[in-house]
């Protein structure tokens, strides 16, 4: 299933390896290119910073002192870089932190390439009309709400 907009660099969050390996296959069926895998928030930040993906795709629960909304939160503030949660969860709280985050979206577990695509074809949308990317010094917030 190729996607409607030029190919997009991911980066998967997620601390479950047999998850991240269906997940890393499912959006390269979908044509987009598997930047990296993490599994928890702090190598989350590295790998986004260094690599900069156009997505993030961001489990909310994460094994480790930052949990995947915390992380989330920080790579769209910091770097500019829409994220994708990804939840099993549908607690009051959880789904409030969710929504104050400003997510790019909230995918809940399980999903298909189905659900997942529109959700980042609508992404890639917003961030290719917004124009370039911001700085690696950027501080500002995401302009995908």
């Amino acid at each position: 299933m190729a996607p409607t907009s030029p190919p997009a660099r991911i980066l998967i969050v997620e601390d479950e390896w047999i998850i991240a390996a269906a997940l890393q296959l499912r959006v390269s069926r979908m044509g987009h290119t598997v930047v990296a895998t993490a599994s928890s928030g702090r190598e989350a930040l590295e790998k986004a910073a260094t690599l900069r993906p156009d997505v993030v795709l961001m489990d909310v629960k994460l094994r480790g002192a930052m949990d995947g909304v915390e992380a989330g939160t920080s790579v769209q503030s910091r770097l500019g870089i829409p994220v994708v949660y990804l939840t099993a969860y549908s607690e009051a709280d959880i789904l409030a932190r969710l929504q104050g985050s400003r997510p790019g979206g909230v995918l809940r577990k399980p999903f298909t390439i189905d659900t997942l695509q529109p959700v980042l074809e609508e992404i890639l949308f917003r961030q290719r009309a917004a124009g370039p990317p911001p700085s690696s010094s950027a501080t500002g917030p995401t302009t995908c709400t």
